[in-house]
């Protein structure tokens, strides 16, 4: 059975070291710690088979490497983590001046949103091959890491309340955990990453917002692959839920529970069934939970009419067409059409070409802004914020090697 691999190939890492330190230099932690064992590690629990120097990206638009890109926005990322090492949603700007002493970054989010924005960041300095341990933004990651284990409450909570708002970040934080605590099996992380997962069951109880759902099924089927024991049941339930909000075309759609806008709706709910955001987000779900594609009858159809319809959305940067941008569409639908490239790679190479190019084009390229994402054009901006647009972002440019594909052929 295949398994889902968080690639931490040290090859990746001494790239970017090698390639993109010298444009920001003066900003970034210390170079690797060459003689820390960890860092002979080319995969989990020391296999090295998983990650190929094929996977480290093509070339964006304009010529800008996909490394390029993605290490101009951890750099503004690590320029604009609070001293505590969490990031603010609302407050980032305060870390302003590192980059341009004139100017202060625009994109302010809600101050409700830091754990799920923290736990944004921190997948992406983990998706790079940046741990706590080894690269040139491991002080970065071990910030990020305490700030977490210290706000976690007794029972595994990393959020204030059990709300759905609040709830995103709690599962978005649980994920950054057990991917850190997977890559390096550091026993610090061990526990704080039991209670969270524990402590899922309990946010997902009475929840049946897809988005909420969707996050939960990649944190639970990411915690199994690291023997981290999850509640089967929680899991079904979630399945049966995207089962249940998914239509004969292979179309999921949304609850009007979760992350809300100014309006009280959840953003961009009201172009939902143009950008397809439900559809991509329930299709890595299934993915990721059914590898083999033979525990949840008619998976592979879904499956199969999903990428359909993701495909006939591409990525667009359309400010003119409101619905058309859309950061949480265009995350979930990269990592779908990417796994499933091992079936039919013809949808993701088609995909693929316009996100290099459209994240390319439009990351900032001066100024205190540089390496980030304008959150404003984006329906969970006035949420999430600049910390949320920039991780988001930078994640999808990280698509190709922070994931091993997982479906049998």
């Amino acid at each position: 059975m295949p398994s889902i691999r968080v690639l931490q190939h040290v090859l990746f890492s001494l790239v970017i070291v090698g390639i993109a330190a010298p444009c920001c230099e003066a900003q970034t932690d210390p170079p690797p710690d060459k003689t820390d064992p960890k860092a002979a590690v080319g995969g989990i629990g020391g296999g090295g088979n998983f990650g190929k120097i094929g996977r480290l990206g093509p070339i964006g638009a304009n010529g800008v490497s996909t490394m390029r890109i993605t290490d101009d926005a951890l750099t503004w990322l690590k320029n604009h983590q609070r001293p505590d090492g969490s990031w603010s949603s609302a407050h980032f700007d305060l870390e302003c001046g590192k980059q341009d002493d004139d100017v202060i970054c625009s994109g302010k989010g809600s101050p409700q949103q830091d754990v799920g924005v923290t736990g944004l960041a921190l997948l992406a300095f983990l998706g790079t091959g940046n741990t706590h341990r080894v690269g040139k933004y491991k002080y970065t990651c071990m910030g990020a890491l305490t700030w977490l284990v210290d706000i976690q409450d007794p029972d595994g909570n990393f959020a204030d309340s059990k709300s759905s708002d609040l709830a995103y970040g709690h599962i978005i934080a649980t994920v950054a955990m057990c991917e850190a605590y997977a890559i390096t099996r550091d026993d610090d992380f061990e526990l704080p990453s039991r209670k969270a997962v524990e402590f899922m069951s309990v946010v997902l109880e009475d929840k049946d917002d897809i988005t909420l759902i969707g996050w939960a099924v990649v944190a639970m089927t990411v915690a199994r692959e690291y023997d981290i024991a999850i509640d089967q049941s929680s899991l079904d339930r979630c399945m049966r839920i995207l089962v249940e909000r998914t239509d004969e075309s292979g179309r999921t759609v949304a609850s009007g529970l979760g992350a809300r806008d100014q309006t009280g709706g959840e953003p961009g709910a009201e172009h939902a069934d143009r950008h397809e955001r439900p559809t991509a987000l329930a299709l890595l779900a299934r993915i990721f939970a059914d590898p083999t594609l033979s525990t949840y009858p008619g998976n592979r159809e879904m499956i199969d009419k999903g990428v359909e319809l993701i495909e006939a959305r591409p990525i667009a940067w359309d400010t003119s067409d409101p619905g058309e941008i859309d950061f949480h569409y265009w995350y979930y639908g990269s990592y779908a059409l990417y796994q499933y490239s091992v079936i039919d790679s013809k949808p993701w190479k088609a995909w693929e070409k316009g996100m290099r190019e459209v994240l390319s084009e439009h990351q900032a390229k001066e100024g205190e802004a540089k390496g980030s994402w304008d959150p404003s054009v984006d329906p969970w901006g006035n949420v999430g914020g600049r910390v949320y647009s920039t991780a988001m972002l930078a994640l999808c440019m990280e698509v190709y090697y922070r994931y091993d594909t997982v479906l049998d052929r």
